[in-house]
């Protein structure tokens, strides 16, 4: 049985139309008070292994149900007959319709991708991609909505405990990835750098945060005329460029940590920010002046926003490597495109700056890394062949930063 439960925009303006998010699973009360501008149809099935899964499998444990593989006969549902009576009874841009959802959620708003063509976004947060054969299915199988943009996100740690095929979710949601882009997805995949079935809670939270404000509302939709539209602005996207472009987008520039800074810089309401503001902001300053410096990051640094969200950054180093990158483009290009960092966010040129201290604190953060990473508690995320390729590019941009 699938429960089928709509929220409606907060307020509705006569002669307007409004985006559309279908959402597998209950929706979060956090991410329902965020998407309040839109229609969010939200599915509950008492089966989800049955109606998330897109062929059957057994199941992995003996006091579990097998996957019974119902995903097209949901989707017929979902698309075939809700979709169409929402549009006819409800203000509803069908330009404008989102598809995603958590772990088997995700599984299945991806898998439509490849038998439906309604929605213009779909996501997926801790998508279950280590699903038998799915990854050999994506390589196979054409594309029905190569036009849609995609968001993914999985931990680096996912599976960490369980056994197989749990065990290779990180490598499966990379490859799952790779076979997308090659295909020419539009394709957005930011690590987070925790989750373990311990941590996804604190984790969701944050993303729900993230998620509302910059993917549901930015990333929604993309117009035919090339125009990004969400909650009555109008974007036009352009080509990202870079001088960081060798950097951004992996262990730099692509984990949740960067998705909460370019939040925070969002956040602030001018163009010219100062490296000590952020730190101040973050609780960074705070933590540099500890005895353990940056290698222990704890639960030191937070930044709540105009809305009062509270988001957390899980590592300094992060932190630390994002913003050296930053720095240095605005050094070499005068300034940066927000929407070049992240094609959900508005397009703002903003500055970093940065006094002689404050330029201090990056460099001996950079050089303490490159001498002592092992000792640094992102450790419990990388294994030592990522711990390296992450340290040999901080290195890379300290020797940027202040030997060029």
């Amino acid at each position: 049985m699938r429960r089928y439960s709509l929220q409606l925009p907060q307020e509705l303006e006569k002669g307007k139309r409004y985006p559309l998010l279908l959402w597998n699973d209950a929706l979060p009360e956090t991410l329902a008070a965020l998407l309040s501008d839109m229609f969010v149809l939200s599915v509950v099935s008492e089966e989800r292994t049955a109606d998330f899964s897109p062929w059957p499998q057994p199941a992995f444990r003996a006091d579990a149900k097998p996957f019974e593989g119902k995903a097209d006969a949901y989707h017929r549902e979902l698309f075939g007959e809700k979709l169409p009576e929402l549009l006819t009874t409800y203000p509803i841009d069908a330009e404008r319709i989102a598809y995603g959802g958590y772990s088997l959620g995700g599984l299945a708003a991806v898998y439509s991708i490849f038998r439906e063509t309604a929605a213009c976004a779909v996501f997926s947060l801790c998508g279950s991609f280590w699903y038998p054969g799915f990854a050999d299915y994506c390589a196979r199988t054409e594309i029905r909505n190569a036009n849609c943009r995609l968001y993914l996100q999985n931990g680096r740690r996912e599976g960490e405990g369980h056994p197989a095929p749990l065990s290779t979710a990180a490598d499966a949601a990379e490859r799952v990835a790779d076979i997308l882009r090659e295909k020419g997805v539009k394709l957005r995949f930011p690590w987070m750098t925790t989750v373990t079935t311990t941590e996804k809670k604190r984790v969701f939270g944050n993303w729900e945060n993230r998620f509302g404000q910059s993917f549901a509302g930015a990333m929604l939709a993309e117009t035919a005329d090339g125009t990004c539209m969400s909650a009555g602005k109008v974007r036009v996207r352009k080509e990202r460029s870079m001088y960081i472009e060798s950097y951004w987008g992996s262990y730099i520039g692509g984990t949740d940590d960067s998705l909460t800074l370019l939040s925070l810089l969002e956040d602030f309401e001018k163009d010219e920010i100062g490296l000590g503001e952020i730190f101040a902001r973050t609780g960074l300053k705070v933590l540099e002046e500890r005895e353990s410096s940056l290698r222990m990051t704890g639960d030191a640094l937070r930044f709540t926003n105009r809305e009062g969200m509270e988001l957390n950054f899980y590592y300094a180093i992060d932190l630390i490597g994002d913003l050296a990158a930053l720095y240095l483009e605005c050094l070499r290009s005068g300034s940066m495109n927000l929407q070049d960092l992240d094609e959900g966010l508005e397009a703002r040129n903003i500055r970093l700056t940065a006094s002689c201290e404050e330029k201090e604190v990056l460099r001996a953060a950079l050089s303490d890394f490159a001498d002592h990473a092992k000792e640094y508690d992102i450790t419990e995320v990388m294994d030592e062949t990522s711990l390296a390729e992450f340290r040999e590019e901080l290195e890379a941009l300290r020797r940027e930063l202040f030997e060029s």
